[in-house]
């Protein structure tokens, strides 16, 4: 019963998105968008939430804090790969040593 819901939630956020494509005023084009990124923000909050209960239950409270320690690394860890990539491309392009076939 429960995956029938989200097979339906995704059809009417594909639809949304199919009608966005179609041509119409700017003005209803930026609502639509606006209303699907707020039920994409929603729909994230609501399965962050279940999933976190879901986990400490699963886990309990003192593995459940170790995980927020060991996630918490983990996403500083990410943060400053991507800094450190995006730092040494924008000095590579202010030193022009760089190849104009890059895909990124």
């Amino acid at each position: 019963m429960q995956g029938d819901a989200l097979v339906s939630c995704v059809l009417v956020i594909g639809n949304i998105f199919t009608l966005a494509t179609v041509d119409m005023s700017p003005n209803r084009r930026i609502f639509l968008n606006i209303m699907a990124t707020y039920g994409r923000s929603l729909y994230a909050l609501v399965c962050g939430l279940f999933i976190s209960r879901w986990v400490l239950t699963a886990v309990g409270k003192s593995e459940f804090g170790l995980i927020g320690v060991v996630g918490g690394m983990t996403v500083i860890a990410l943060l400053a790969y991507t800094m450190r990539s995006i730092r040494g491309r924008i000095a590579a392009v202010e030193n022009e040593n760089y190849c104009d076939n890059l895909l990124w």
